[in-house]
C-alpha cells in the first residue's frame, strides 16, 4: 500500500511511525507526506500552479528530512494507492478557507492519479484550555474549535467526493477524553510518543482493516507509560471511517 499525504506537519504527526506500525504486523506501507509547516489548502493550490520546490521530502516517516521537491514530483513518484488533503490547523475550522482552492487539489490529484482514492484527513482541535485555542476562535476555545472541525471537515468530504473522513480530531478528543495526560507536545502538535502514535495505529487500523490491539510496535522518540499504551489502542480501534 502506497500512501501520499498532501499536508503539513499534523500529516508528519500521523505518519511519523504508520510505516514502522505496519512492518510489526508483517505488512509493507509506503508514505510520503509532501510537508510544508502551516501549509493552507490555498497553498498547496497555488503549488500546483507554480510547480515551486517548497515541500519537504518527508518518505516512509522520516520527518528529520530537509531536502525538497515540488508536489508534482512528489505524485509523481509512485502510482500511489491513497492521497490525504487537510487544511493547516489554524484555519480548519473556517469553511470558507477550504474553497475555491480543495476543488483545484482533488481534480489534480485525480487528473495526475486517476486510480488513486482520495481521504480526507480530520486534524484536531488545540488543547483544552490552552491560550491558543481561545486566541484563534475569538475566545470560543477548542470546544468550538472541534465543533466546527466536524462540520468543515465533513462538508470537504462531500464536496470534493473523498472516499471518507480519517477521524485524527475525533481519536484526539478520544484520548483526552480516557485521561492519556501527554496528547499534545505544544498544545497543537501532536506528542512526539503518545499523540503520534495513536494516530500511526488509527491510519493503520483504518487502511488495513487489521486489528492494532496487540501490535508489536515499541520503538517511540518519547517515552510512552504502559497504561498510556493501552489507551492509545485501545481509542484507535474505537474508530471507524467517518
Amino acid at each position: 500500500m502506497k500512501i501520499l499525504s498532501i499536508g503539513n506537519s499534523f500529516s508528519d504527526d500521523a505518519q511519523r511511525y504508520l510505516k514502522e506500525i505496519a512492518a510489526a504486523d508483517g505488512v509493507e506501507i509506503e508514505t510520503l507526506n509532501l510537508c510544508i509547516g502551516g501549509c493552507s489548502l490555498e497553498t498547496h493550490a497555488s503549488h500546483i500552479k507554480d510547480g515551486a520546490r517548497a515541500y519537504l521530502f518527508h518518505y516512509n516517516g522520516d520527518v528529520d528530512r530537509n531536502d525538497l521537491i515540488s508536489l508534482q514530483e512528489g505524485i509523481a513518484m509512485r502510482d500511489w494507492d491513497i492521497v490525504t488533503v487537510q487544511q493547516v490547523s489554524v484555519k480548519s475550522f473556517r469553511e470558507d478557507t477550504f474553497y475555491p482552492y480543495a476543488y483545484e487539489i482533488a481534480d489534480y490529484v485525480r487528473e495526475k492519479l486517476p486510480k488513486a482514492k482520495i481521504y480526507v484527513h480530520q486534524t484536531w482541535a488545540y488543547e483544552h484550555g490552552c491560550p491558543r485555542a481561545y486566541e484563534v476562535t475569538d475566545g470560543k476555545g477548542a470546544d468550538f474549535m472541534l465543533k466546527c472541525i466536524r462540520s468543515a471537515y465533513a462538508r470537504l468530504k462531500r464536496e470534493i467526493g473523498a472516499e471518507a473522513i480519517i477521524p485524527s480530531g475525533e481519536l484526539m478528543e478520544l484520548l483526552y477524553q480516557n485521561g492519556a495526560s501527554k496528547i499534545y507536545r505544544d498544545t497543537f502538535h501532536a506528542s512526539y510518543g503518545l499523540g503520534r502514535y495513536a494516530l500511526g495505529l488509527l491510519w493503520y487500523k483504518l487502511f488495513t482493516g487489521r486489528s492494532v490491539i496487540n501490535n508489536a510496535f515499541h520503538s517511540f522518540d518519547e517515552e510512552i507509560s504502559g497504561e498510556e499504551l493501552e489507551i492509545a489502542r485501545r481509542c484507535a480501534s474505537s474508530l471507524e471511517f467517518i
